[in-house]
């Protein structure tokens, strides 16, 4: 007997930890464990005047304030020195995965021309970072558009930030064990399916994904329980507002659906995730923070400046110093000279000055004096 038609807001669940719940069957993840107590997340959409929200999260991802809208300067003071880490909201990027029995560079150099078939663009102006090996050697890939990342990077370098890393929002969604999940953030969605394949789609309804997404779901398993019913959705409160008839009809057509508000906005929930899993960093390769070391000493260009002058005003002081006292050790011996010639009647050099005031002053005390080796008596 089919269900009757239900409300969408009576499914809604708000939760200020969204992925964790009483009802879940996969096993809780234990957090990792930071050295540095608190962190920056800062939200980022492509695109040069796109606002950037902010937020400061402790080491288990709980927030110390709520995420608000502000410019990149006042995120650099704010954060102090505590790391900053980005989080990139674009459907641009592309996730896939790769086995190859390399490492390092040659991981950087190998894995465009391993997955250019996947891709319509030319592999050169897309940059691929990669997470850790599986047990197989399986690694997840992520691609973005070089002028993408670097647009991002110079906008944080133009505020003075260095990220310690920079993250996907396709990573705020950990994989559940037997369910999709859709992330939904204005007028964007990203879907992950009960296999961990993660997929971007903007400005498509959540609807017409999710039919797709259980279609595509149920024509690949074998059995009858593919699981494509079990459905936790996630919604910020512009996205959850905007699209409040498909909520209605996913949870009247999905058996299983579980929609969830996120109240406290999409960074919030991206920062509790990416605080606790081990996430795709795209600062791999050419981006990787040893590759740009004039970036991270620029925050102390100032203080370098400051000594470098003081380090030259020392210097040029000593400098002086020691001009004056030549200046003067030379009218010392200007002056023996003229002395030496008023008592004995001639114009001696510094030298022959020297000689005749030792002997004289020898002289007067009945003893001998030396001079340049020689003993005069």
């Amino acid at each position: 007997m089919a269900r009757p038609p239900c409300c969408c807001a009576a499914s809604v669940t708000n939760t200020n930890d969204p992925q964790r719940s009483t009802t879940d069957s996969s096993p809780t993840r234990e957090p990792k464990v930071r050295a540095v107590s608190e962190r920056v997340f800062v939200g980022m959409t492509p695109g040069d005047d796109t606002p950037v929200s902010c937020i400061v999260v402790d080491a288990a991802g709980a927030p110390r304030s709520r995420a608000s809208d502000m410019p990149l300067q006042d995120i650099a003071a704010l954060a102090g020195e505590r790391p900053v880490e980005v989080v990139l909201h674009s459907m641009s990027v592309v996730r896939t995965q790769c086995m190859l029995p390399v490492s390092g560079s040659k991981l950087a150099q190998a894995m465009p021309y391993a997955l250019e078939e996947q891709f319509a663009e030319d592999v050169d102006t897309l940059h691929f970072a990669a997470s850790g090996a599986d047990d197989d050697g399986t690694r997840l890939v992520a691609a973005i558009a070089r002028s993408e990342l670097e647009a991002c990077l110079q906008r944080l370098s133009d505020a003075d930030i260095v990220p310690r890393a920079v993250y996907s929002s396709h990573d705020a969604l950990t994989p559940l064990t037997g369910f999709s999940q859709l992330l939904a953030v204005d007028d964007s969605i990203i879907v992950q399916g009960n296999d961990g394949t993660l997929a971007g789609f903007q400005g498509v309804s959540p609807l017409s994904i999710m039919e797709a997404w259980r279609a595509s779901a149920d024509a690949t398993e074998d059995d009858e329980e593919s699981g494509s019913d079990n459905v936790r959705i996630y919604a910020d409160p512009s996205a959850h507002a905007a699209h409040s008839d498909d909520w209605a009809r996913i949870t009247q057509d999905f058996a299983n659906a579980d929609i969830r508000l996120l109240d406290d906005g999409w960074l919030a929930f991206a920062a509790r995730a990416l605080v606790n899993r081990d996430a795709i960093n795209f600062l791999q390769g050419n981006y990787a923070a040893s590759s740009n070391t004039l970036a991270v000493f620029k925050p102390w260009y100032l203080a370098a400046g400051l000594l470098g002058a003081a380090l030259l005003l020392g210097l040029v002081t000593r400098f002086i110093d020691y001009r004056d006292l030549a200046n003067q050790s030379a009218q010392l011996d200007q002056d023996i000279a003229n002395y030496v010639g008023r008592v004995t009647g001639s114009k001696p050099t510094l030298s022959a000055a020297e000689q005749q005031l030792r002997a004289l002053l020898g002289s007067r005390r009945g003893g001998s004096a030396t001079s340049g080796g020689n003993t005069t008596s």
